[in-house]
Protein backbone atom coordinates (compact mmCIF):
# COMPACT_ATOMS: atom_id res chain seq x y z
CA UNK A 1 0.00 0.00 0.00
CA UNK A 2 1.00 3.55 -0.58
CA UNK A 3 1.19 6.13 2.20
CA UNK A 4 -2.30 7.40 1.34
CA UNK A 5 -3.72 3.89 1.89
CA UNK A 6 -4.37 3.11 -1.77
CA UNK A 7 -2.82 0.15 -3.53
CA UNK A 8 0.31 0.53 -5.63
CA UNK A 9 0.46 -0.51 -9.29
CA UNK A 10 2.37 -3.66 -8.22
CA UNK A 11 -0.42 -4.81 -5.88
CA UNK A 12 -2.25 -7.98 -6.84
CA UNK A 13 -5.73 -6.53 -6.42
CA UNK A 14 -8.77 -5.87 -8.56
CA UNK A 15 -11.53 -3.31 -8.28
CA UNK A 16 -14.68 -4.27 -6.36
CA UNK A 17 -16.75 -4.25 -9.59
CA UNK A 18 -14.24 -6.55 -11.28
CA UNK A 19 -14.25 -8.85 -8.25
CA UNK A 20 -18.02 -9.13 -8.56
CA UNK A 21 -17.64 -10.09 -12.25
CA UNK A 22 -15.05 -12.76 -11.38
CA UNK A 23 -17.17 -14.10 -8.50
CA UNK A 24 -20.30 -14.28 -10.69
CA UNK A 25 -18.31 -15.95 -13.47
CA UNK A 26 -16.96 -18.62 -11.12
CA UNK A 27 -20.49 -19.36 -9.85
CA UNK A 28 -21.72 -19.49 -13.46
CA UNK A 29 -18.96 -21.93 -14.44
CA UNK A 30 -19.59 -24.17 -11.43
CA UNK A 31 -23.27 -24.47 -12.42
CA UNK A 32 -22.39 -25.02 -16.10
CA UNK A 33 -19.78 -27.69 -15.37
CA UNK A 34 -22.08 -29.36 -12.84
CA UNK A 35 -24.81 -29.68 -15.49
CA UNK A 36 -22.30 -31.17 -17.92
CA UNK A 37 -21.10 -33.72 -15.36
CA UNK A 38 -24.70 -34.74 -14.59
CA UNK A 39 -25.24 -35.17 -18.34
CA UNK A 40 -22.26 -37.56 -18.47
CA UNK A 41 -19.77 -35.18 -20.11
CA UNK A 42 -16.55 -35.81 -18.19
CA UNK A 43 -13.95 -35.47 -20.91
CA UNK A 44 -10.27 -34.97 -20.14
CA UNK A 45 -9.55 -31.40 -21.30
CA UNK A 46 -6.28 -30.01 -19.83
CA UNK A 47 -4.63 -26.77 -20.90
CA UNK A 48 -1.20 -25.22 -21.14
CA UNK A 49 -0.35 -21.54 -20.77
CA UNK A 50 3.06 -19.87 -20.58
CA UNK A 51 4.84 -23.20 -20.11
CA UNK A 52 2.57 -24.34 -17.25
CA UNK A 53 -0.29 -26.80 -17.48
CA UNK A 54 -3.37 -27.70 -15.48
CA UNK A 55 -2.19 -31.28 -14.88
CA UNK A 56 0.47 -29.96 -12.50
CA UNK A 57 -2.19 -28.97 -9.95
CA UNK A 58 -4.82 -31.61 -10.68
CA UNK A 59 -5.90 -33.86 -7.81
CA UNK A 60 -7.00 -36.55 -10.33
CA UNK A 61 -3.73 -36.74 -12.24
CA UNK A 62 -3.08 -40.29 -11.05
CA UNK A 63 -6.38 -41.67 -12.30
CA UNK A 64 -7.22 -39.75 -15.49
CA UNK A 65 -4.48 -41.33 -17.64
CA UNK A 66 -4.01 -38.22 -19.78
CA UNK A 67 -1.15 -38.84 -22.17
CA UNK A 68 -0.51 -36.54 -25.13
CA UNK A 69 0.97 -39.43 -27.10
CA UNK A 70 -2.43 -41.18 -27.05
CA UNK A 71 -4.48 -40.50 -30.21
CA UNK A 72 -7.26 -38.00 -29.48
CA UNK A 73 -5.55 -36.52 -26.44
CA UNK A 74 -3.94 -33.12 -26.67
CA UNK A 75 -3.23 -30.18 -24.43
CA UNK A 76 -5.22 -27.00 -25.22
CA UNK A 77 -3.01 -23.95 -25.55
CA UNK A 78 -4.49 -20.87 -23.84
CA UNK A 79 -3.08 -17.52 -24.94
CA UNK A 80 -2.08 -14.93 -22.35
CA UNK A 81 -4.43 -11.93 -22.27
CA UNK A 82 -4.54 -8.57 -20.56
CA UNK A 83 -6.73 -8.50 -17.45
CA UNK A 84 -9.35 -6.21 -19.01
CA UNK A 85 -9.74 -8.62 -21.97
CA UNK A 86 -10.26 -11.55 -19.60
CA UNK A 87 -12.94 -9.63 -17.70
CA UNK A 88 -14.73 -8.77 -20.96
CA UNK A 89 -14.65 -12.41 -22.06
CA UNK A 90 -16.12 -13.44 -18.69
CA UNK A 91 -18.97 -10.96 -19.14
CA UNK A 92 -19.59 -12.18 -22.71
CA UNK A 93 -19.64 -15.82 -21.62
CA UNK A 94 -22.22 -15.10 -18.91
CA UNK A 95 -24.38 -13.14 -21.37
CA UNK A 96 -24.18 -15.85 -24.06
CA UNK A 97 -24.98 -18.79 -21.78
CA UNK A 98 -27.21 -17.12 -19.23
CA UNK A 99 -26.10 -16.07 -15.80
Amino acid sequence: RKKDGSFSARSSTIAREDYEVVSSFVSHKIRQIGREILAGNIHVNPFEQDGKNSCTYCAYKGVCDFEEKTPGYRMRNLPSMPEDTVLEKMKEDMENYGN
